[in-house]
C-alpha cells in the first residue's frame, strides 16, 4: 500500500483519539454560515504528536475543528491571515499540536511515485524543469536488473525519459542533478507545506 505519510482524521477516530462525549467535528456549512471564507481552510497544517513529533499535516478545516473540540491546541499561527466569524476572530493556525498521546505503529516510507516525486519536489532530475506530468525513471533500467528502489528510482519528465530509454545515465550521456537518496518522513511531510511563506513548520522538522 502506497504510503503518503497524509493524516486522516477518520483513522485516529476508529481509535478514539479524536472522539468522544458525542462531540461531532464542524460541517462544511459550520463555517459558510459563520461567513468564514473555505478557500482559506484548504490550506496544510502540521500535526504534531503531544511529544511535539511530526505525524503528518490536515487542512484548516480539520485543525479548527479538532482545536474546537479540545483534541488538539495552536502550537503557531499565521498572523497575516484572519478568520472572521460574527462572534469570533482567530489567525490561521500553522502547526497544531494534539493534546493527548497517539500510538502510531511504525511504517516504513515506501519509494511509490507519489513519495518519489516529492521527494524531489517534480523536478526533472536530468534537465531540471518543474514537472506537470512527471515519470519515475529507474537509473539502471528495470530490464537490467535494476530495483524500485530510493537510491534507483528518480524524477525525470517524459522527454528526458524517452531520451535516456533502455539506458544508464552514463550510457545516455545524461548527468543527473543530484544523487537519489533515501528521505526522512519529515522531509516529505515538509513537501505538503502548502504555504510557500511559512517557515513555522522547519523548526518542527528540522528542515
Amino acid at each position: 500500500m502506497e504510503d503518503t505519510t497524509e493524516w486522516s482524521v477518520t483513522g485516529f477516530e476508529r481509535r478514539g483519539a479524536l472522539t468522544g462525549g458525542g462531540s461531532i467535528p464542524l460541517s462544511s456549512s459550520y463555517f459558510i454560515k459563520n461567513g468564514i471564507n473555505m478557500n482559506k481552510l484548504n490550506r496544510s497544517v502540521l500535526i504534531l504528536n503531544n511529544g511535539y513529533e511530526p505525524m503528518g499535516t490536515c487542512d484548516a478545516k480539520k485543525a479548527i475543528t479538532l482545536v474546537y473540540l479540545a483534541k488538539a491546541m495552536i502550537v503557531e499561527e499565521d498572523e497575516a491571515v484572519e478568520l472572521r466569524s460574527p462572534n469570533t476572530t482567530m489567525y490561521m493556525p500553522s502547526v497544531i499540536r494534539l493534546s493527548s498521546y497517539v500510538h502510531l505503529p511504525y511504517k516504513k516510507l515506501q519509494p511509490s511515485k507519489r513519495n518519489v516525486f516529492k521527494r524531489d519536489k517534480y523536478v526533472c532530475q536530468y534537465c531540471g524543469i518543474k514537472c506537470q506530468a512527471p515519470t519515475v525513471d529507474h537509473v539502471i533500467p528495470k530490464s537490467r536488473g535494476g530495483k524500485n528502489t530510493w537510491t534507483n528510482m528518480t524524477t525525470s519528465c517524459f522527454k528526458c525519459n524517452n531520451k535516456k530509454n533502455n539506458r544508464t545515465p552514463v550510457e545516455a550521456n545524461m548527468k543527473l542533478l543530484s544523487k537519489p537518496f533515501v528521505p526522512s518522513r519529515t522531509y516529505i511531510i515538509g513537501y505538503q507545506n502548502t504555504n510557500p511563506n511559512n517557515e513555522d513548520w522547519k523548526k518542527f522538522l528540522n528542515i
